[in-house]
């Protein structure tokens, strides 16, 4: 660096990795672009980031602090692995257009997020992708319901806006049985009060934006998945989707975390005070 001009070493300051400790929260990973030390390290972060906190090339491809936000909501539901986007509507667009092509059949809530029902209705006009609604509450109409084209069952652990409830571990059953995928929003139960994996589910999606984050200063949404291979078929289609989480609101998420337990708890308290009087 001696011999660089001050222009030069202006834009190429020091980069510091800490040596033999570590930072006690989870750092802001601003940069969008990471150097290799090999051309074949960089050939491989093309495949995007490595469970070990490894091959990060590009933010669009994962981050590590989204990273980290990931590893921690994939642990609080149970999950094998999780990806982050930009919003709740990105983690609803990145599953529906990855794992839905054009004749496939969705067995889904009727009561579903106000997004979640447009992004369906649109995809059935444009793709023509074919939906049949159920009540939610009916194993037998679940079943009725299905094809030899169904690809997803769709539903929410409660509903937004409705509060409707469904009965996630039968619902998922049928759907497993027939070997269709089931994705569950869980954004407003969160994974303190429910654990869709635990009952079948294959699929969980929040937006982050809500409970998760919890102070309304910050957008974002996480997918988790049971199995890690479907989640890599996911990211696969979400980066060209291009709703990836920035470092700045994956910290903040990771902050809303840390009180989400209290948060909940106070929630439940209100809630059933309300019931009782």
């Amino acid at each position: 660096m001696e011999n660089l001009r001050p222009e030069t070493r202006a834009v190429h300051p020091p980069v510091v990795i800490p040596s033999g400790s570590r930072p006690f929260t989870t750092p802001i990973y601003q940069s969008h672009l990471f150097s290799f030390e090999t051309a074949e390290a960089l050939t491989g972060a093309f495949e995007g980031p490595n469970p070990d906190g490894s091959g990060f090339l590009y933010d669009r491809y994962g981050n590590p602090t989204a990273q980290a936000f990931e590893r921690a909501v994939a642990d609080l539901e149970g999950g094998a692995a999780a990806l982050t986007t930009g919003s709740g509507m990105g983690a609803v667009n990145a599953v529906l257009m990855s794992l839905l092509r054009s004749g496939a059949h969705v067995v889904a809530q009727r009561c579903l997020y106000g997004g979640t029902l447009v992004l369906l209705n649109d995809l059935a006009e444009r793709w023509g992708v074919e939906v049949t609604y159920v009540d939610g509450d009916d194993p037998a109409e679940v079943r009725t319901a299905l094809r030899p084209a169904t690809a997803l069952l769709v539903l929410e652990t409660i509903a937004n806006p409705t509060t409707q409830v469904v009965d996630l571990p039968a619902l998922s059953a049928v759907a497993r049985e027939a070997g269709v995928t089931t994705v569950v929003d869980n954004t407003f139960a969160t994974p303190l009060l429910c654990r869709p994996l635990e009952h079948g589910a294959d699929i969980v999606l929040h937006s982050a934006t809500k409970y998760l984050g919890g102070h309304s200063d910050v957008l974002g949404g996480v997918v988790v998945f049971a199995d890690a291979e479907l989640r890599r078929r996911v990211w696969a289609h979400a980066i060209e989707l291009g709703s990836a989480l920035d470092a700045h609101s994956a910290h903040l998420l990771l902050r809303g975390l840390a009180t989400l337990p209290l948060r909940v708890r106070r929630h439940s308290d209100n809630a059933r005070y309300l019931a009782e009087r």
